[in-house]
């Protein structure tokens, strides 16, 4: 869907999205997981890319509105979603405060990395306060005790309470599953989150 460079070995799956690795693997036991991750892309190409994705994968309405794009004033940036055929909601989301434009019609290298993973859990502020004390990170702008972005420009956990409602849907609840997430950063460390099925990871 995406074009984006893709490796099977033993049932798993490896996207390289820009600098970025997402590794799927087979889930285990009953349901069927499904999470949100976001790519950014250059700053100036966000209808572009919309364009480029549209006639291979419908984009997703902000919520009950005919709206596609969605402004988020505080963080300076702007973003669309879609699923993939998992179920997995996916974003494209352009960061005006990396001035990163480029004048090349967008296609799949201009998926610069995997800038946004969520992370369900039942309590954020709880969560929060591990990943700051283990990894260094803190929230970026906006949080609360529902929703925190951790991290910076370049790369956040969306921590988010369970059963909140995923955007840009009205009824897409998240929910807890297993995940590994390996960060590049300033300090070595690793984050537990108690009782969750995550890895948090963080290697200079």
């Amino acid at each position: 869907m995406l074009k984006l460079p893709i490796e099977t070995s033993e049932g798993s799956v490896r996207v390289t999205a820009g600098t970025s690795v997402i590794e799927f693997v087979p889930a285990q036991g009953e349901g069927r997981p499904f999470y949100h991750f976001a790519f950014t892309i250059p700053e100036n190409k966000l209808g572009d890319a919309m364009a480029w994705l549209e006639p291979r994968c419908p984009i997703l309405n902000i919520r009950d509105t005919k709206e596609k794009i969605i402004d988020f004033k505080s963080w300076n940036a702007q973003s669309f979603y879609y699923n993939d055929p998992e179920g997995n909601i996916l974003e494209f989301i352009v960061h005006h405060d990396l001035a990163n434009g480029v004048s090349e019609p967008f296609d799949p290298q201009h998926v610069l990395w995997e800038s946004e993973i969520g992370l369900v859990v039942p309590d954020v502020p709880a969560a929060e306060k591990a990943i700051e004390e283990s990894l260094g990170l803190r929230y970026y702008k906006d949080h609360s005790p529902i929703f925190a972005p951790v991290g910076d420009v370049r790369g956040l956990l969306i921590v988010v309470k369970k059963d909140r409602v995923w955007l840009p849907t009205l009824d897409v609840h998240a929910d807890v599953f297993p995940t590994e997430v390996e960060l590049s950063g300033d300090r070595l460390g690793h984050a537990e989150l108690k009782y969750l099925p995550y890895t948090v990871s963080s290697r200079t």
